[in-house]
């Protein structure tokens, strides 16, 4: 029995000890700067450096990076200084492009990070006031038109829930194709014109089209965070979407 049980402490120590080395630690406080709007700051290791970073209004932040040589980097928001609280992330994938933020109003604590010593990557962040994406279309009767490979743009700050709509005309019988740029694609869906039917989609990258073609007519878009139903009220979200 003593043997026993002297294993399976051997193992649990093991396994433990294992699980230890896996979790970083940050071995010192991060070095704590303020961020002026538009400005190009490097990456640095994640920890290394913490960006104070206000917002005024609720907005939408429009980060842009390049000369990444690695999709080990990226951008994480929190709360409080002491980085413990994160309110949303983002990851750079590619050389260089953008990623987007829906954040409330307030003072964040932001990470500009890469987890290579290279550091080449260059950040800029920029914000918009999330009002002047508002279009009033938060419910079916008063949904707006959206023409055929036309942009729609909505920002949704975290702790606010609503639906946007939108109406569109099908000229002929097709499937139809929502491609989301940003934001989630699941989370958009399309009905019929008296909102009784809804059209299950397949997805394909960032498209999700019609499994069946659907008859000419009018329909409505509505696109509303993660599912209808439920939602996460704690992030923001930003769609940029179009349907053909």
């Amino acid at each position: 029995m003593k043997k026993i049980i002297s294993l399976t402490g051997l193992i649990c120590a093991t396994v433990f000890a294992a699980l230890f080395v896996l979790i970083p630690v940050r071995a010192e406080a991060a070095t704590m700067k303020t961020y002026t709007e538009g400005k190009v700051v490097r990456t640095q290791i994640q920890g290394k450096v913490c960006y104070e970073y206000k917002v005024d209004v609720d907005s939408l932040i429009e980060i842009n990076y390049a000369y990444n040589t690695s999709d080990e980097g990226g951008v994480i928001f929190y709360e409080d200084k002491e980085m413990v609280h994160d309110v949303d992330v983002r990851f750079f994938y590619n050389e260089s492009g953008k990623v987007f933020v829906a954040l409330n109003a307030g003072t964040y604590y932001v990470d500009i990070y890469e987890n290579y010593n290279d550091r080449t990557t260059k950040v800029k962040m920029t914000s918009t006031p999330a009002s002047q994406y508002s279009q009033g279309n938060y419910c079916k009767a008063k949904a707006i038109s959206l023409e055929k490979k036309q942009w729609a743009k909505a920002v949704q700050t975290r702790q606010y829930e609503y639906s946007r709509w939108y109406v569109i005309k099908v000229p002929k019988t097709q499937k139809v194709t929502i491609d989301c740029a940003s934001g989630y694609m699941g989370s958009i869906y399309l009905f019929n014109s008296k909102c009784t039917k809804y059209y299950y989609t397949d997805f394909n990258g960032r498209t999700q089209t019609t499994t069946n073609r659907v008859p000419a007519g009018t329909y409505y878009i509505a696109a509303h965070t993660y599912n209808i139903g439920t939602y996460n009220q704690n992030v923001g979200v930003y769609y940029q979407f179009r349907w053909y």
